[in-house]
């Protein structure tokens, strides 16, 4: 469907540019689009990618994975940082030949992953509304903010200066 929108979003620009590389762009975005999200899955699992093949390989066995178990993301991104969590079959296999990143925060040490679910956000703004109350508010932030320190610095887009 991404796709589909960037090709709706070209035809509506063929008024201001011309088509060709309207149409070049569009062949681009899908390895483009790919190798974006390749990256960016395996700095959320703290593994350093092995290149566009091997990483797509595992974010087939991943989603896969999330499917057969009905995981939720931020639970099996804590639970399989590095390659932890035992998973066997393929997913296991593909796991075990990654490299994984550096992960000595404890954060990792957790007993779960930080979320931010609706029952939440509606616990922090319960506090705000009934008793002006900001402090879950700040706790919240501060846990989102380890998390985010424990993920450590995310990939440079590719393209871009680091």
């Amino acid at each position: 469907s991404l796709h589909w929108n960037c090709g709706q979003f070209a035809v509506a620009l063929r008024m201001l540019a011309d088509s060709a590389p309207l149409i070049a762009a569009l062949e681009r975005f899908g390895p483009l689009y790919m190798a974006a999200v390749a990256r960016r899955w395996c700095w959320r699992l703290g593994l350093e990618p092995q290149g566009i093949e091997h990483d797509t390989q595992l974010i087939a066995a991943c989603e896969a994975h999330l499917r057969e178990t009905k995981a939720q993301p931020d639970a099996f991104f804590f639970a399989h940082r590095s390659g932890r969590g035992g998973a066997g079959g393929a997913l296991g296999n593909l796991l075990a030949s990654y490299q994984p990143a550096e992960t000595q925060h404890e954060y990792w040490a957790d007993p779960a992953p930080q979320t931010l679910m609706i029952d939440d956000v509606e616990a922090i703004w319960a506090a705000i509304d009934k008793s002006d109350d900001w402090a879950p508010l700040h706790a919240k932030v501060a846990a989102l903010r380890r998390m985010g320190a424990a993920h450590g610095p995310p990939p440079v887009p590719s393209g871009h200066a680091g």
